[in-house]
């Protein structure tokens, strides 16, 4: 063995001037890399069997955060399931749930739209003729809910209670504005939970303003708790107002 032999046994040289064992951790590290990568073209095609366009949840946006009544604003979702139905609805914060279409939920349905390939969707709304103050906009794919604040600025549609706090048997001053004038007015009583709805004022119609003054004895009915109370005009104009009633009998109005 010559002294060059020597030295390529004892270093372990290819003959190229790079030693063995690195020739081998490199071909090992190549294999490793190719089943990384395998797994990880394995993964991303059960993602897209799945229908889920990536880690990212999925988002709404708004063109605008606030406005007034009828005012157009666009909303923009992505990273939905691609080629599903979204609902779009206008919520007061008291989980009334009014929709798009100005009507309350449960009696009329939100606005549908269809996410495209990628899981998104561009749709134009107009603000509805709700009183002034804040609300969401609340878009469902099945069990998920992404929501987005919007602030009603100005509008022409005033709806208040004489009180907040009030007895069962009590009396409830209600006032509104801004309604079409001559129409009809239903109101619509619900916990707060958004558990149900049920319609107990109906029949009667706001003036040639559009405006209504009228007293409203609370349901002797009622227990202690949080409510709220809807009113809905039959050609336009939605208003909320939230009362607790605590223990004890009121005087009727």
């Amino acid at each position: 063995m010559t002294k060059m032999d020597l030295q390529r046994a004892e270093t372990g040289s290819n003959g190229w001037g790079s030693p063995v064992v690195w020739a081998v951790g490199v071909g090992a590290l190549v294999g490793l890399l190719a089943v990384l990568g395998s797994l990880s073209g394995a993964a991303g095609s059960l993602a897209g069997d799945s229908g889920l366009q990536t880690a990212t949840g999925p988002q709404i946006a708004l063109s605008a955060s606030s406005g007034t009544t009828g005012y157009a604003i666009i909303v923009t979702g992505t990273h939905f399931h691609h080629s599903v139905d979204v609902n779009l609805t206008f919520t007061s914060p008291d989980l009334t749930g009014f929709n798009l279409n100005n009507q309350p939920y449960p009696y009329n349905h939100a606005i549908t739209v269809t996410t495209n390939s990628t899981g998104g969707f561009v749709r134009n709304v107009n603000v509805p003729s709700v009183n002034r103050g804040s609300y969401l906009v609340i878009a469902r794919e099945g069990p998920t809910t992404i929501t987005s604040s919007f602030r009603v600025s100005s509008s022409s549609i005033h709806f208040s209670l004489s009180t907040t706090t009030v007895m069962a048997d009590g009396c409830l001053r209600l006032t509104g504005h801004g309604f079409y004038p001559m129409d009809g007015e239903n109101f619509y009583l619900g916990p707060w939970s958004n558990a149900a709805h049920v319609r107990i004022l109906h029949g009667f119609s706001a003036n040639v303003t559009g405006a209504f003054h009228r007293g409203w004895t609370v349901l002797p009915s009622l227990a202690p708790g949080t409510y709220v109370l809807v009113v809905v005009g039959s050609t336009y104009g939605t208003g909320v107002g939230a009362f607790t009633v605590v223990a004890g009998t009121g005087t009727p109005c």
